[in-house]
């Protein structure tokens, strides 16, 4: 009986993944072609945020903070590896050409080992750090680096060219972070209503979250902090209950795959869209990472 039982639950697996493999092929098939001429679009008529829009957002709550754009942006990277496993080969790999192809720059691993080196007296990670999935972990404590200490984050991902140009960049502007452009429209996230569909319409305006260059204390980042601070709070219950384990793949498990990083950092890029730079060399490799 049990080989029996062993068996339909390979199958039902197998056609999920058919049926799964079959969706992606049919949704490639048709979004392929049609980014071309939506970015085509969106650079002929660009996007022009309006906050009337989203009053009912966090967009609403605006941060006080003022920039000191004439500070040098800290000549680190921040590399971030949240759970006690070691890093896989390819992982591995990424590390070393985050650190070969930036010679002239701190690379930075924050462990679990030294996290607490980098933790400011009196702005503590939030509670329910410890209940998120190591992806979330990472998405709270990229958004913690860079809004306290500032400097760049990357994925551990290989890097496709190095970044020196791009601090030098920011620092001979007045904007407050670099970030690479999101690779298509269909991979903003998927949020309800008016923000949602405005995001897929200002979708060339919108950064990818695999790296990013920040001054530190911006407003951007504070809001980032703030909106994730405030989902965290309402979560905390169920995520006591139900923790998110290495990548939130557990059944009851609340934080959406984009919660706490694509799904505000996407609306704060048309937010401060005047305040930002986009540097696709800065842009991670997506291919074979883990």
């Amino acid at each position: 009986m049990a080989t029996v039982i062993h068996v339909l639950r390979q199958v039902k697996l197998f056609l999920f993944v058919v049926k799964k493999r079959a969706g992606w092929r049919w949704h490639m098939a048709w979004v392929r072609p049609a980014d071309p001429p939506w970015r085509l679009y969106q650079r002929l008529r660009p996007f022009r945020y309006d906050q009337a829009r989203y009053a009912h957002t966090f967009l609403a709550r605006t941060s006080g903070l003022v920039v000191d754009t004439e500070a040098e942006v800290p000549r680190r990277i921040f590399v971030v590896w949240t759970g006690p496993n070691a890093l896989t080969p390819n992982r591995q790999r990424g590390l070393d050409s985050i650190r070969s192809m930036n010679p002239d720059l701190d690379v930075v691993f924050v462990t679990d080992e030294n996290v607490d080196d980098w933790l400011v007296e009196g702005h503590p990670l939030h509670p329910a750090y410890e209940h998120l999935s190591l992806n979330h972990r990472s998405d709270h404590l990229r958004a913690y680096l860079l809004h306290h200490h500032g400097g760049g984050y990357s994925d551990v991902k290989p890097l496709r060219s190095p970044w020196a140009s791009a601090y030098d960049r920011l620092d001979a502007s007045d904007s407050w972070l670099v970030g690479y452009t999101e690779h298509r429209f269909d991979m903003v996230a998927k949020i309800p209503g008016v923000l949602g569909r405005d995001l897929v319409r200002g979708s060339t305006q919108v950064f990818g979250c695999g790296s990013f260059i920040s001054r530190p204390r911006t407003p951007f980042t504070d809001e980032l902090l703030t909106e994730q601070y405030r989902r965290m709070d309402e979560w905390a219950d169920d995520l006591r209950r139900i923790p998110g384990g290495d990548r939130g793949q557990v059944e009851g498990y609340v934080v959406p795959w984009l919660g706490l990083m694509g799904s505000i950092v996407g609306p704060l890029c048309l937010k401060y869209q005047s305040h930002v730079l986009h540097d696709d060399r800065i842009k991670v490799v997506f291919e074979d990472y883990r």
